[in-house]
């Protein structure tokens, strides 16, 4: 499950997974501007097999376009609490229901071997149910739960086998984050220590603690960018060889795609997450071509942090010369996990890739900070009541 909060009023919930294959589009490109350096060739039959090649590019393309709008996700929108379903490309926008929710449903099943089986469900007035979740992982419900029900500002209803419904009211859950760790925690949250690799970068002040992320995901552009660059450049050989009097314009082609792409890679290089948490406030700042996203909210206002599997739309990409330095880079072959913080404001989610212990060590961080800082708050306004 994946929540992006697009502005105040619109949350999406990506809740199954797709790839949009980046090399299968470059390939399409390049099989389109092969074919027709061909077409360009004076003889009949170089003709013919350079518009079958860019009919082949043209299927190519299709099918990813295919692939890439069979994605579909959901939109909700307040204070109406319309449902909408979308997909990426924008040709696919339905809804679903509008009126209120009544409640959010987290509904325990039993398999056939026994086990739990955890479903979280969206209940509207009007009788219909959406099913946001599926799992046997109870924590995995719980989170996507209270995420629902902070956002929406609903009551959570518990069903399970033998027993009777549980109603627990949104107000019992608005408990600050500083309050409920105190609670758990009188004497200070437990030391944590950070897992063996990290690209997480941790600064310590008196009145400050800044978690800044250094490894965010890169974006569709940039990849697309690097992809260009070597197509031009195959290109510019396939001119050379086929068309030599048009080689000027593969070296055109060339220049522009090496430009594009080191100008996408300084770009990128300054990407970041940071979260940077005060006695008075958190703030969390997202810094991506694709998006730059900021929230400041009052340190009272923090209730929770989830941990979530990771779902949605990712790059399917091809680096298999790239060497990875597992100190600075989260390793792929761990499950990839989002933390969101709830807040009274937003549900902040940190989009980099994270892993089970470094999102749990992420995660530590985010609540000893707060809870630190909100006991040196409590100080200075004892001091300034004195």
């Amino acid at each position: 499950m994946r929540f992006i909060q697009r502005g105040e009023k619109k949350l999406e919930v990506h809740n199954n997974k797709t790839f949009i294959p980046v090399l299968s589009f470059t390939v399409c490109l390049g099989l389109i501007l092969a074919g027709l350096t061909l077409f360009l060739r004076p003889e009949i039959h170089i003709k013919a097999i350079g518009i079958a090649i860019c009919a082949t590019g043209a299927a190519v393309f299709i099918w990813v376009l295919y692939k890439v709008s069979g994605y579909r996700y959901l939109v909700f929108t307040i204070p109406e609490e319309t449902l909408i379903e979308r997909n990426i490309t924008g040709t696919w926008n339905k809804t679903l229901e509008t009126g209120g929710i009544s409640n959010i449903e987290i509904k325990v099943d039993v398999a056939e071997d026994l086990s739990a089986l955890y479903s979280v469900i969206i209940n509207y007035v009007s009788g219909k149910q959406y099913i946001m979740e599926h799992t046997d992982n109870d924590y995995q419900a719980e989170s996507v739960a209270d995420i629902l029900c902070f956002f929406f500002d609903k009551p959570l209803l518990r069903k399970m086998p033998n027993k009777p419904d549980q109603e627990i009211d949104p107000d019992s859950l608005n408990k600050s984050m500083y309050n409920t760790l105190r609670e758990k925690y009188p004497q200070g949250i437990p030391r944590k220590d950070p897992p063996p690799y990290d690209f997480l970068l941790v600064e310590k002040a008196r009145f400050r603690t800044l978690l800044k992320l250094i490894s965010p995901p890169r974006s569709l552009v940039f990849h697309s960018a690097k992809y260009i660059a070597v197509l031009f450049l195959v290109i510019l050989a396939f001119m050379a060889l086929f068309t030599p009097r048009y080689t000027i314009v593969g070296v055109g082609l060339f220049i522009a795609g090496v430009v594009y792409f080191l100008l996408m890679k300084a770009i990128e290089s300054g990407n970041f997450e940071e979260i940077i948490i005060t006695p008075e406030e958190l703030r969390y700042h997202y810094h991506h071509p694709t998006s730059e996203v900021k929230y400041v909210v009052p340190l009272e206002e923090v209730k929770q942090v989830k941990i979530l599997q990771q779902s949605g739309y990712r790059l399917k990409i091809f680096d298999c010369f790239k060497k990875k330095d597992p100190l600075s880079e989260p390793e792929d072959q761990q499950e990839d996990v989002e933390i969101y913080i709830l807040t009274e404001r937003a549900v902040i989610g940190i989009e980099s890739c994270l892993n089970r212990d470094m999102a749990e060590y992420m995660k530590h961080l985010v609540e000893n900070s707060v809870y630190v800082m909100s006991q040196k708050s409590e100080r200075e306004r004892r001091d300034d009541m004195e």
